[in-house]
């Protein structure tokens, strides 16, 4: 099998997984893997930070933990992957990007009410903002992310992710890197979240261009893959949830 095919299928068991997940344990586990992030020395260090924002149905909610982040004082920068084009009003179809944007929302009222859904049902922050250039990671006003909490379909626990296909964060991830590198900075440490059944005990299908991530975590434990807190924590670190 290919290793197109392979992804594919994977994709397609996770999904259908994921749709037979109950609404009481995606909360429950959303609960659980925002406190574990929060007991992270990369998130208690970092001050700017990426969290994306989680689709409505079938995915591990991540409004919490980004509402904790902001209440911190961190500075927050959450996806956008559409752009509208001249004239065009909120409410119609958005364009998709090749490369999603980091742009920052300043507050918890703004996160809460000043965000729109594109066609996938994600929230995403306006390109403007008091007229102005939104500030973006890597762009208008930005130096960088500390932090980047990355979404998927199917994980290892070797660090391996298998995404939704359309390679966004693998892309983001490689010009975060070339970002921090060419201002002889830190590079990201890159967090994966998912859900119990998001897990497989089987690598999952990988190439050249798929992105590793530093670690994983989940309502029940944290893997801890690469960098300075695999110093100071042993892998598969349970933690109650």
């Amino acid at each position: 099998m290919s290793l197109a095919a392979a992804k594919t299928a994977c994709r397609k068991h996770a999904a259908a997984v994921l749709k037979r997940v109950p609404r009481t344990s995606l909360d429950e586990q959303a609960r659980a893997v925002c406190e574990a992030v929060k007991r992270l020395p990369a998130f208690q260090h970092a001050q700017n930070v990426s969290i994306y924002l989680s689709m409505p149905t079938g995915e591990l909610d991540t409004w919490a933990l980004s509402r904790a982040a902001l209440t911190l004082g961190k500075r927050l920068y959450v996806p956008r992957f559409s752009t509208l084009s001249a004239g065009a009003s909120a409410s119609e179809n958005h364009k998709f990007t090749t490369d999603m944007q980091m742009l920052r929302v300043h507050d918890v009222q703004e996160l809460d009410h000043g965000l729109t859904a594109n066609k996938w049902g994600i929230a995403e922050p306006p390109p403007l903002r008091a007229g102005a250039a939104r500030e973006d990671a890597l762009l208008t006003g930005g130096a960088g992310l500390d932090l980047i909490i990355v979404p998927g379909m199917l994980f290892d626990t070797h660090g391996g992710r298998l995404g939704h296909g359309k390679g966004y964060y693998d892309r983001y991830i490689r010009r975060a890197h070339a970002f921090a590198q060419e201002r002889k900075g830190r590079v990201p440490y890159i967090v994966a979240v998912a859900l119990r059944e998001q897990i497989s005990d089987d690598p999952v299908p990988t190439g050249d261009t798929d992105e590793p991530i530093d670690a994983l975590v989940t309502a029940d434990h944290t893997w801890v893959f690469r960098g300075e807190e695999a110093q100071n924590a042993e892998e598969n670190v349970g933690h109650a949830p």
